[in-house]
């Protein structure tokens, strides 16, 4: 008798795990990140790593932008590490931008992480290729959230249009809604949209549920009082946070912090069309308080 209590027990606690597991999974926010690995996508990806309601399916490295495919993809492989995040596929291609002179600044050294190159990195396959076989194997909508350049997307797209439009349900992209006319995207103040002004313009005319981040969040974020209060927190991706704060104090970067913050938390803004440069509808976010997304920052980290 006690043989059969002890197996009923150890079945009904094997299929309570295994419900609890499929319904987890089930309400996970599947997202794919495309990033250029400058400070500011690192704390972006410590907010998505922390989350128990997303599912990271795949990242995708832009490389010749705020970071190198040699150095950027070795710090990546370590942060996925930190996170118990090393299954995730990745992926980073280097790409030349002729008409854009980069700053110096842009090519980070990145203190804060060790940047000796991998060898053997995967930085030869090609992002592209990774998006397709991702969208090709999900089960629901993913989410894109965008932190780099629209370029590639604008290459997903074009290659496997209807792969897009079935299994990308929204995208999240760090970038400025203040340019009024075409001729004026090559003296745009965003990063990533003067990075691929091209890609930029074909994004918002074929995607649809394309939400920007302006400036003006971007610059709602308290990263001082972030500094000061990040210590508290004990997780190791707080931790590591606030370690890049720390080594970069001279060179904080804010922008992709506020994306990630607004992908997890949409009804943070009361979103508005935006629709000057495109036949498409698009979404731009109106001025949160500063006092909201520094809270938002720290809870996602807590």
């Amino acid at each position: 008798m006690l043989k059969v209590r002890l197996v009923k027990g150890l079945l009904l606690l094997f299929v309570s795990l295994f419900v609890f597991v499929n319904y987890s999974y089930a309400h996970q926010m599947p997202i794919v990140i495309d990033t250029d690995l400058g400070t500011d996508d690192f704390q972006a990806l410590a907010m998505f790593a922390h989350n128990p309601h997303v599912n990271i399916k795949a990242i995708t490295v832009l490389g010749d932008g705020e970071n190198t495919c040699a150095v950027g993809m070795g710090q990546l492989r370590r942060f996925l590490m930190l996170a118990h995040l090393s299954h995730i596929p990745t992926a980073c291609n280097t790409l030349k931008w002729p008409a854009v002179k980069l700053p110096w600044l842009w090519h980070l050294e990145m203190n804060w992480f060790n940047s000796t190159p991998v060898a053997n990195s995967e930085y030869n396959h090609y992002p592209v290729r990774l998006l397709i076989k991702t969208l090709r194997h999900t089960s629901k909508p993913v989410t894109i959230v965008a932190l780099a350049s629209l370029t590639h997307l604008q290459q997903l797209r074009e290659q496997q249009s209807n792969l897009f439009d079935k299994h990308v349900k929204q995208v999240y992209f760090t970038g400025d809604d203040g340019v009024k006319k075409m001729s004026q995207l090559r003296q745009f103040n965003s990063w990533n949209v003067r990075l691929d002004p091209k890609a930029f313009s074909y994004v918002l005319s074929h995607v649809k549920n394309f939400y920007m981040v302006s400036r003006k969040e971007q610059y709602s974020l308290n990263l001082v009082e972030i500094y000061k209060q990040l210590p508290a927190l004990k997780n190791p991706l707080a931790q590591f946070a606030y370690a890049i704060l720390n080594n970069n104090r001279f060179d904080w970067f804010v922008g992709d912090q506020v994306t990630a913050i607004l992908t997890l938390n949409p009804k943070l803004c009361r979103w508005r069309l935006f629709s000057t440069l495109s036949s498409q509808s698009a979404k731009t976010c109106l001025q949160m308080k500063q006092e909201t997304f520094t809270h938002q920052y720290l809870t996602l980290l807590r």
